[in-house]
C-alpha cells in the first residue's frame, strides 16, 4: 500500500501544524458516514496533532480556502465523473476521487463509503489496524498530509466477508465498543449475505407443531421410524422440515414476504438447513449417496428452495434485482442438485481449506466447486479457519492465499470463515481480512508489512515466529493420524488435540525465543505492548504443548525402560503443574477483552483438557513388567522404591498404580463389554433414518459370539455408557474391525465427568481415528486419563462422525477399567 502523500503532491490536508481541509458530510448523514468522518478526524489528529473540522454540504460558507473532503456526498465542486466511476460497484465498493481542491469518498451504500474512508486512512495517512486495542492501531507521525492525484476505485474480491464471530451483520449496528469487533470493522469485515441454519426459525415447532393452534401443520415435520416426529419447542437442530409437504412452500413464501415487509432494507434471507441432519425418512433414497458418502438429499432440498424463491419473486417481482437467498451446502445437501439453482440463490460450499495441504483433498474440493459452478450463478465458500479452539498457532497462509485466488476465479463471491480468533496467531486474522478484500494481494508482502508495523526493529523475530508455526502446520501436522482423520470430514476435529503429537518442546522453545527477539531495546512502547499481547497467548501454547500426555515409544529393553520410567516420574510434578498453569493462563486470557473468546466455544469447554498425568508410558512399562524376562525384576525394584520413598506424592501414586496395573489389579466398572445378547446398558444414538444403523450381530466378533455392527449413512452418532468412577486412572478400550472396502468416517473417545449433584467436573476428548486407517483386522482403540477430583460418574462416549453409507464396521470388547 502506498505511503502517505506529502504536501504539494495533491490535495493538501495538513501542513505546518495547520488544517488545510474540512470534512464534509451530507445534510442528513447516515450514522456510518458520521463514523467515517470521526475516524478520519481521529487518525489525522493522532498523526499530525491537527484537528480537522467537520461540517455538512449545507454549511460550507465558513470554510472558504480549505480543501474539501466529501464523505458520502458529491459536492458541487467534486469530480464530475463520479457517477461513471461508481457504476457497477457492489455495495461495499467505493471511489476516492480527487478533483481540484476536493476529495470525494463515496460508495454505492454507506458501507462502501465507510470502507472508502478506511482506504483513505490506510493510503494517505498510513494507518493500520494490526491488533485489537489502542496499541494495535499504528498511526505514523507526519508533519504534512495530502491526497495524491488520480482516482482510486475498489471493489472487494468477496461481497460478503465474515470472520466469525464478529457481529457485523446486514441488520446489525456496525459500530461496536468491543476492541476485537472494532478491529474487524476497520479491516472491512462485513457480513452482508444471510445463508446459514435457519429452517427452525422459519418453521418453529411452537407454531406449527402445537395441535392447539390454528397454525398446526404436523406434516411439516420429519417422519422418523414410521411416525411423524414433532421437535420440542425451541429445538433448532437435529431435525429438518419435510420438504415435500405441499404447504411448506406456500408457508415459506409467506414467511419471507412478511420478513422483508418488516425489514425493507435487508437484502438477503437465509434458507440454510438446520444443523445435524434429521431428515424425513420418506425423503431419503438409501441407494443414493453423495460425494461425502452420506445420503444425498440435494434434489429434494434444492427443489424446495427453488420453489420458495420463485414464489417470493412471483409475489414481489421488484425483489428480483434486490434480494438474495443464501443456503449452506452441508453434509446431506453438500453436492449440487441435478438441476440449476435459481440465480438469486447463493450456496455456501462447506469445507476446511486447511486440508488443501493434501493434494488429494485440494483436487476434490476444486472439482466440487467447479461442479457447483455449473448449477449456481454465484457461489459462497464456508470455511473453518479456527484459532482459539487450537492449542498452537495454526498458520497456513500460503495455502489460504492460493485457495482464495482459486475461489475468485471460479464464481465465489462471498466468504464465511469461522475464525474464533486466537491473537497469538499473530498476522493470521489481519492477513485473512486483507485477502478477503483483495484475493490477488501478495500474502508474503502483506505479512512482512505486518511484522514491520507490529514490531518495528523486532520484525525479524516476529517473522521467524510465524515461519516456525507455518512449518509445523504445513509439514509436521499433516503426518499425524489426526490430520488423516480430518480429511474424512468437512472440518478437522478441533476437539481432539492429537495434532500436538507433532509439536515438541524444541518447537515451543524456538518459537518463544523468536517472540522474545521481537522486543528490542529500540522498540517503542506500542510495539512492545503488541508483542507482549502475543506473548500472553503464547504462554497458553507453551503450557499446552509441554503438559500434553503424548504417546511414548514402547520400551524394547531394560535400558529403554529405565530411561522411560525416569523421564516420566522425574517430570511428573512439572507436567501436572503445567497443566494447572495452562488453565490459569486460559482464565486470565478470558478476562482480557483484547483476546478473550467471544463465540462461546473454547478449548476448555469442548474437552481439550488434560491432567498432566501421562499414562501412556505407565501402560507400556506395566506390559514390560508383565512379560517378565531379563531386567523385569530390576525395573520392578526401581518402581517399588519410587512408590515407597520418592518425596513427591504424585510420583509415589504413579509408581504404585504402575505396579498395580502390571499385577492385573484393574477392575471393570462398565457392563456388557462384549454385547452378549443385548445392547443394555449401552446408549446408542444416530441422526439419520430410515434404518437403525447400530445393532447386535453374530457375523463377526473379537471374542464371544456377538459384536456391535455399525452400518453407515449417518452424519453423527455414537454409543456410550455411564459408569461409576473415582479420582485416578481410567482406561477406556475397545476393539474394532473395518472390512476391506469402502470406509468413510472417523471416531473419537470422549469422557463427560460429573459429581454427585450431576454437575460437570470436566470433559476429556481425544484419540481421533479414521476408519480407513486400518482394515481387515481387529484393532484396539484406547484412552487413558486421570479422572478429575470430585467425579463420581462418567459418560464414556464413542463419537462417530460422517459414517459413509457404504461403510460397515464392528465394535467389541468395550471396557472401562479403574484401579480399586
Amino acid at each position: 500500500m502506498p505511503a502517505p502523500a506529502t504536501a504539494g503532491t495533491g490535495v493538501p490536508i495538513v501542513s505546518g501544524g495547520r488544517a488545510l481541509a474540512v470534512l464534509v458530510l451530507p445534510a442528513t448523514p447516515d450514522p456510518q458516514e458520521k463514523e467515517a468522518a470521526a475516524d478520519i478526524a481521529t487518525a489525522v489528529l493522532a498523526a499530525t496533532g491537527v484537528q480537522l473540522a467537520t461540517t455538512n454540504v449545507a454549511a460550507l460558507s465558513g470554510f472558504d480556502g480549505l480543501s474539501r473532503i466529501y464523505i458520502g456526498v458529491a459536492g458541487p465542486d467534486a469530480d464530475p465523473a463520479l457517477a461513471q466511476r461508481l457504476a457497477g460497484l457492489s455495495g461495499d465498493g467505493f471511489v476516492l476521487a480527487p478533483h481540484g481542491a476536493t476529495v470525494t469518498i463515496l460508495g454505492p451504500t454507506p458501507w462502501g463509503t465507510r470502507f472508502g474512508a478506511y482506504e483513505f486512512l490506510e493510503r494517505f495517512v498510513g494507518v493500520r489496524w494490526l491488533l485489537p486495542g489502542p496499541d494495535g492501531v499504528d498511526v505514523p507521525a507526519a508533519t504534512a498530509l495530502s491526497v495524491a492525484s488520480g482516482p482510486v476505485r475498489q471493489d472487494p474480491s468477496f461481497q460478503s466477508r465474515i470472520l466469525y464471530p464478529y457481529p457485523n451483520g446486514a441488520t446489525a449496528s456496525f459500530t461496536t465498543t468491543d476492541p476485537q469487533g472494532n478491529w474487524a470493522e476497520h479491516n472491512r469485515v462485513h457480513w452482508s449475505l444471510s445463508f446459514s441454519h435457519n429452517l427452525a426459525t422459519m418453521f418453529p415447532p411452537a407454531k406449527y407443531g402445537d395441535p392447539a393452534k390454528p397454525t398446526y401443520h404436523p406434516e411439516f415435520y420429519p417422519i422418523i421410524n414410521g411416525q411423524t416426529k414433532i421437535p420440542a419447542a425451541g429445538a433448532a437442530s437435529s431435525w429438518q422440515p419435510r420438504f415435500t409437504a405441499p404447504a411448506l412452500v406456500t408457508e415459506g413464501v409467506q414467511t419471507i414476504l412478511d420478513y422483508f415487509a418488516a425489514n425493507p432494507n435487508v437484502t438477503s434471507y437465509a434458507l440454510g438447513v438446520n444443523d445435524s441432519a434429521g431428515y424425513s425418512e420418506d425423503e431419503i433414497d438409501v441407494t443414493k449417496l453423495n460425494s461425502l458418502s452420506l445420503y444425498d438429499l440435494s434434489d429434494v432440498y434444492y427443489r424446495w428452495v427453488n420453489a420458495v424463491v420463485e414464489g417470493v419473486l412471483a409475489a414481489r417481482p421488484d425483489y428480483a434485482g434486490t434480494k438474495w437467498f443464501g443456503v449452506i451446502a452441508y453434509d446431506h445437501v453438500y453436492d449440487p442438485p441435478s438441476f440449476d439453482l435459481h440465480p438469486r440463490v447463493i450456496p455456501f460450499l462447506t469445507r476446511e481449506r486447511f486440508g488443501w495441504i493434501d493434494e488429494g483433498l485440494r483436487r476434490f474440493d476444486q472439482q466440487h466447486t467447479q461442479l457447483w459452478q455449473r448449477r449456481a450463478a454465484q457461489l459462497g465458500w464456508y470455511d473453518y479457519v479456527y484459532g482459539f479452539l487450537y492449542c498452537a498457532p495454526r498458520l497456513y497462509s500460503r495455502t489460504m492465499s492460493e485457495a482464495y485466488r482459486f475461489a475468485v476465479r471460479h464464481g465465489v463471491v462471498a466468504q464465511m470463515s469461522e475464525l474464533d480468533p486466537n491473537w497469538g496467531e499473530g498476522v493470521k486474522p489481519w492477513l485473512y481480512s486483507k485477502l478477503l478484500w483483495n484475493a490477488d494481494a501478495d500474502a508474503e508482502q502483506l505479512a512482512d508489512e505486518w511484522y514491520r508495523r507490529v514490531a518495528g526493529p523486532g520484525a525479524a523475530g516476529l517473522a521467524e515466529y510465524h515461519r516456525i508455526w507455518e512449518d509445523v502446520w504445513t509439514r509436521k501436522v499433516p503426518r499425524t493420524p489426526w490430520f488423516r482423520a480430518g480429511l474424512q470430514s468437512t472440518y478437522f476435529p478441533f476437539n481432539d488435540p492429537g495434532y500436538l503429537e507433532a509439536i515438541d518442546a524444541q518447537d515451543v522453545a524456538r518459537a518463544g525465543a523468536a517472540l522474545s527477539a521481537a522486543i528490542t531495546p529500540h522498540s517503542t512502547p506500542a510495539q512492545t505492548a503488541r508483542v507482549q499481547l502475543l506473548q500472553s497467548e503464547f504462554e497458553f501454547y507453551r503450557t499446552s504443548v509441554l503438559s500434553y500426555p503424548r504417546v511414548t515409544p514402547e520400551p524394547t529393553g531394560l535400558g529403554n525402560a529405565k530411561r522411560l520410567l525416569a523421564t516420566t516420574l522425574d517430570g511428573l510434578d512439572a507436567t501436572v503443574a503445567l497443566a494447572q498453569q495452562r488453565l490459569a493462563v486460559f482464565a486470565a486470557l478470558q478476562a482480557n477483552p483484547l483476546v478473550k473468546q467471544t463465540s462461546g466455544l473454547n478449548p476448555i469447554n469442548i474437552g481439550v483438557t488434560w491432567s498432566g498425568w501421562n499414562y501412556h508410558p505407565l501402560w507400556d512399562l506395566a506390559a514390560y513388567l508383565r512379560r517378565g524376562g531379563p531386567g523385569a525384576a530390576q525395573l520392578r525394584a526401581i518402581v517399588l522404591d519410587r512408590s515407597r520413598n520418592d518425596p513427591s506424592a504424585a510420583v509415589r501414586e504413579y509408581a504404585t498404580d504402575l505396579l498395580a496395573v502390571a499385577d492385573g489389579a484393574l477392575v471393570e466398572v462398565g457392563r456388557n463389554a462384549r454385547f452378549e445378547g443385548t445392547t443394555d446398558p449401552w446408549i446408542i444414538e444416530h441422526n439419520s433414518p430410515p434404518r437403525s444403523p447400530i445393532g447386535l450381530t453374530t457375523e463377526r466378533s473379537c471374542s464371544g459370539g456377538t459384536s456391535l455392527k455399525i452400518n453407515g449413512g449417518f452424519q453423527a452418532g455414537g454409543l456410550s455408557q455411564v459408569v461409576p468412577v473415582h479420582a485416578g486412572l481410567l482406561r477406556s478400550s475397545l476393539q474394532y474391525y473395518v472390512p476391506v472396502g469402502p470406509a468413510h468416517g472417523r471416531m473419537t473417545l470422549i469422557w463427560y465427568f460429573s459429581d454427585a449433584a450431576g454437575k460437570s467436573t470436566g470433559v476429556r476428548s481425544g484419540g481421533q481415528r479414521a476408519l480407513s486407517e486400518v482394515q481387515g483386522r481387529w484393532v484396539e482403540m484406547a484412552k487413558m486419563e486421570r479422572v478429575p477430583d470430585g467425579s463420581v460418574k462418567a459418560q464414556c462416549y464413542l463419537s462417530l462422525v460422517d459414517i459413509g453409507g457404504q461403510t460397515t464396521f464392528y465394535v467389541d470388547n468395550a471396557t472401562f477399567q479403574q484401579l480399586p
